[in-house]
């Protein structure tokens, strides 16, 4: 029997881990373990992710709410650039990609389009951003002080239908919420 549920997926990788690796291997793996235990584990805990795959460089993360994994991305985006200001010797940069949708679910890893989607917003993601499908940010909705600037539709690999994608920008004030681009209400509806 097939296992379904809803889930937010977020992907996350290197920039340049290859060439990283090439330079300095020692260093790269060092700066990867680092980022991991001090930044992307806690980060994932206090929003409630689960890591279901890694990569290397890459890893595949399930949250329940979109919200949270919005909030998390963001996050994680901050600190590393915040490292990457502060570090003489340079950072890893991250990119990271964000669906919402149904999942297949088999044993402790999930399989399907919507973790296929966020691996593929993921890999066509400007270094340092964390960029989201409509899907996603319908249900983000205004739950969250962020701006979101819509990139309009992309093709991605092997879809046959395009996606709409939105970057995950600065933190709004309070009073500028009524500047936020308007959600997208094409689509079906989708609750948290």
């Amino acid at each position: 029997m097939i296992v379904r549920r809803v889930a937010a997926v977020l992907a996350l990788d290197v920039v340049g881990y290859t060439t990283h690796m090439t330079v300095d291997e020692l260093a790269t793996l060092q700066q990867l373990q680092n980022l991991r235990q001090k930044t992307l584990l806690p980060a994932f805990e206090k929003w409630q992710g689960r890591v279901f795959k890694e990569m290397g460089d890459g890893l595949l993360v399930e949250f329940v709410s979109v919200v949270e994994a919005v909030e998390c991305a963001h996050f994680i985006q901050q600190i590393s650039h915040a490292d990457a200001a502060r570090s003489s010797e340079g950072s890893l940069s991250l990119r990271i990609g964000i669906h919402f949708g149904e999942v297949i679910v088999e044993n402790d890893d999930l399989l399907g389009e919507t973790v296929n989607i966020a691996a593929r917003i993921e890999s066509i993601c400007e270094p340092g951003d964390v960029w989201i499908s409509s899907q996603a940010r319908q249900v983000v909705g205004n739950r969250l002080e962020l701006g979101f600037e819509p990139l309009g539709s992309r093709r991605l690999k092997n879809l046959a239908e395009p996606i709409d994608i939105y970057r995950v920008g600065f933190r709004v004030e309070q009073t500028e919420n009524k500047n936020l681009p308007p959600v997208p209400t094409s689509g079906p509806h989708l609750l948290i």
